[in-house]
């Protein structure tokens, strides 16, 4: 019954030369406003993936439980690292608090290809265009210290306690796919 199945993904060492597709993906997590409420909340959780043909390479996660600040802080930091030439995809979470975040780290991201899109609908299904290419071997991971908690989360989805780097990495893949954000085809990540 799992969506992923973690012998599908292979772990390289080196990346292919020629990749110039590049987007991070991020969803925000309550982190350290959410403690009080949850025993273990959310993580907020940034993956970048570059694309080489047909092929998809992971190669960066970034994943903790941060209060606001540090998340913007981090996710403007990470811009910093990965270059203007790295789009950046956001979930932005329902009602006017997640249009007026998402508004601020705009405006933060100045000169950074940043969009933030709304998540709609039942979330194993936002996932299957990303899983679909994981059944056929076409998504890579760059080794890293993150590739254990990355696959661990992936081999019990949807039944863990979070799905953060799933959806993150989700949110990447489907800007890389189709080219640019999914609201601009008039779906939903």
């Amino acid at each position: 019954g799992a969506i992923f199945k973690r012998a599908k993904f292979q772990i390289v060492d080196v990346l292919p030369d020629g990749i110039t597709d590049w987007a991070r993906g991020w969803d925000c997590g309550g982190g350290e406003a959410s403690r009080n409420q949850k025993k273990d909340p959310d993580y907020t959780s940034g993956t970048k993936i570059g694309r080489h043909g047909h092929a998809f390479y992971i190669t960066s996660v970034i994943r903790g439980q941060w209060s606001p600040l540090d998340v913007d802080r981090i996710i403007r930091q990470t811009a910093q690292t990965d270059g203007w030439q790295c789009p950046i995809v956001e979930e932005r979470e329902p009602g006017s608090a997640g249009i007026a975040i998402t508004t601020l780290r705009q405006q933060a991201l100045a000169g950074y290809d940043y969009k933030a899109e709304p998540a709609t609908g039942e979330k194993t299904l936002r996932w299957q265009p990303y899983a679909n290419q994981v059944e056929a071997e076409n998504v890579f991971l760059l080794k890293g210290d993150w590739n254990r908690a990355f696959l661990d989360e992936h081999e019990i989805a949807p039944n863990g306690a979070h799905d953060d780097i799933i959806d993150s990495t989700t949110i990447a893949f489907m800007r890389l796919a189709l080219g640019r954000a999914a609201g601009d085809y008039g779906l939903t990540v």
